[in-house]
């Protein structure tokens, strides 16, 4: 029998009232990705001509989730279980600096 997934939660999710709805979570979702700040610094010295210094900061939040108690952007599981949620682990943010020095 074909059918859809919203079917098969609601027929599997209760007797004669459905309560499949609490299962199911809009994806949508707006990431900060990468935020970068940099300079470059000329220098006037022998050995050293410029530095360039930037900070970074990766996965740095949401600015709009839908789904508030999850990450839409997690992987989690493969097979027949593609898309469910179970236990996931919280997102890692990522903070450094990086210096690049001209010769």
């Amino acid at each position: 029998i074909e059918t859809t997934a919203e079917a098969y939660w609601h027929s599997i999710s209760g007797r004669s009232t459905a309560v499949g709805g609490p299962f199911f979570y809009d994806a949508s979702y707006v990431r900060v990705r990468e935020v970068i700040l940099g300079y470059s610094f000329r220098l006037n010295a022998k050995l050293i001509q410029g530095i360039d210094l930037a900070f970074y900061g990766r996965n740095l939040g949401f600015l709009y989730n839908a789904a508030e108690i999850v990450d839409p952007n997690m992987s989690v599981g493969t097979g027949n279980i593609q898309g469910i949620e179970s236990f996931g682990i919280p997102g890692s943010k990522t903070y450094g600096m990086n210096a690049k020095f001209r010769f």
